[in-house]
């Protein structure tokens, strides 16, 4: 297999030679050099003679006299001969076995057509990092994680487009994904990029950033949602949720400024380590707000010393309108915090029920080991839906509540109507006495389960019913100058 390698470049005098050099330093050798220097620039022409000198023809240089980077890169796409195509931009370099892992990647997944990841930027802080996320059509939809020097199948292969000024990486590739193509993600960083210049693509389009992302919106008939989800607990859950609100999902909307009407997050995290991560989630962000509490965030917050409990709870969390939580411990709780909140659960999708197992599932290892020694006579599983007992300890409750709605016998460390509760003791082998006397008392008295239950769910988990809760805030009106938020009453 072949790598064709772009190297687009205008006033590169300073990065060009790194990024040539980190190729020429792969231990995978299949592979041809192009770089195109495009655009005028007083130095273009000595530069061109010193890469000639240089790598003779180790490397098949284009000038061409008109400017941009989508043009430089077509160009070069044009000329290349190789099976896979990257368009590595003169100021990144590779990382040593970069290219081999890009190879052993496209030949292990021969049904994905391209290969991504992250990168690393020169820094000497560890943490200037960006990882990128595993693909799914509908998030690249809502933001770009995919750069533009990511390797593409030939045959996958798109156009640039020569117009737009800046986010024409995130153009590419949802041009490149228009028609299914599949992408697959590595998470570990494969090479070096250089931070925004002043002047540049980047700065241009943080600078134009709303203005940018609607123009490749409205290219691809990506509708405008003014409504955002996103979750620091659990981001691929978010991104569900977004699916079935049909709203925008982004990993961390205050990294970029926006329009949102509404932004809802999924656990609100107030250690002192995520305490200013969890409300930059709403830096920018003078629209409606909620948060949905999911149990632990909120024995987080309780567990700062009191006074600071106080005064983010006054500072910042009675800014906020819409507190949402799963059961009325937690409503409690947040009542005595002088927090108003309400019971929403979310929407639940159950699918097609299949015939329903004899045996018991469990979601926690520890104690699912501690219930086979215990349970000899029954057979216990891993995280099965399908069966007519599931036992949930710590689990998400939007996963309790679905196997409700399956009609299964649902045991809980959290309280929730419809469940047998069974205090969470960390103490596991009496947590496993009370959790096999349960399933015994559930298996002896046979049990059936009550319908009121499973209709009390049905009611209040429709995605219909959800999108609708927050279509509704987000269509009140927001005084334009709040500090966190001032929500004027419709």
């Amino acid at each position: 297999m072949k790598c064709s390698f772009i190297v687009p470049g205008y006033k590169c005098d300073e990065y060009i030679f790194r990024n040539i050099d980190s190729i020429l330093d792969q231990d995978y050798k299949n592979y041809e050099i192009i770089p195109v220097l495009n655009g005028e620039w007083e130095t273009k022409a000595e530069l061109a003679k010193k890469l000639k000198e240089k790598y003779g023809d180790k490397i098949n240089l284009h000038l061409r006299d008109v400017g941009g980077l989508g043009r430089a890169n077509n160009y070069g796409t044009e000329q290349a001969t190789g099976d896979i195509v990257s368009c590595l931009s003169s100021d990144l370099y590779l990382m040593p076995g970069a290219l081999r892992t890009w190879i052993d990647a496209f030949e292990e997944h021969p049904d994905c057509d391209f290969v991504y990841s992250g990168y690393k930027f020169v820094s000497r802080n560890p943490l200037d990092v960006y990882l990128s996320n595993k693909y799914d059509r509908y998030h690249l939809e809502c933001e770009n994680f995919i750069d533009g020097a990511n390797p593409v199948r030939r045959k996958a292969v798109a156009r640039w487009n020569e117009e737009f000024k800046s986010l024409i990486d995130w153009d590419y590739f949802l041009s490149v994904t228009e028609n299914g193509a599949k992408g697959y993600y590595i998470k570990e960083p494969l090479y070096y990029a250089e931070f925004p210049k002043v002047g540049g693509l980047s700065d241009d389009s943080s600078t134009n950033w709303v203005s940018r992302c609607k123009q490749i919106r409205a290219k691809h008939n990506i509708p405008d949602r003014p409504i955002c989800i996103t979750s620091l607990i659990d981001p691929d859950y978010g991104l569900e949720l977004a699916k079935l609100a049909n709203a925008d999902f982004k990993n961390y909307p205050g990294h970029k400024p926006h329009d949102y009407r509404l932004i809802y997050i999924y656990g609100f995290f107030c250690d002192l380590d995520n305490i200013q991560k969890s409300t930059g989630v709403f830096f920018q962000h003078f629209g409606h707000k909620v948060i949905q509490w999911i149990g632990q965030d909120i024995i987080s917050l309780i567990q700062l010393r009191w006074y600071d409990v106080n005064l983010y709870a006054d500072s910042v969390l009675n800014k906020i309108k819409n507190h949402y939580c799963f059961n009325n411990q937690d409503l409690s709780v947040l009542d005595k915090l002088r927090i108003t909140g309400e019971i929403v659960y979310p929407p639940i999708v159950v699918g097609d029920i299949l015939e329903r197992k004899k045996a018991i599932s469990v979601n926690e290892p520890g104690l699912l080991e501690q219930l086979k020694k215990a349970m000899p006579d029954y057979e216990i599983v891993s995280n099965d839906l399908n069966c007519e007992i599931t036992v949930h300890y710590g689990d998400r409750p939007d996963i309790v509540f679905k196997s409700i709605l399956m009609g299964n016998h649902v045991i809980s460390n959290t309280y929730y109507p419809g469940t047998y509760h069974v205090q969470g003791f960390t103490n596991v082998p009496e947590l496993r006495r009370m959790v096999s006397h349960t399933i015994r008392s559930i298996k002896r008295n046979k049990v059936e389960p009550k319908k009121d239950d499973i209709e009390y769910y049905r009611h209040r988990t429709t995605p219909a019913g959800f999108k609708t809760k927050l279509e509704r805030i987000s269509e009140k009106k927001v005084q334009k100058y709040g500090r966190l938020e001032e929500q004027a009453h419709a």
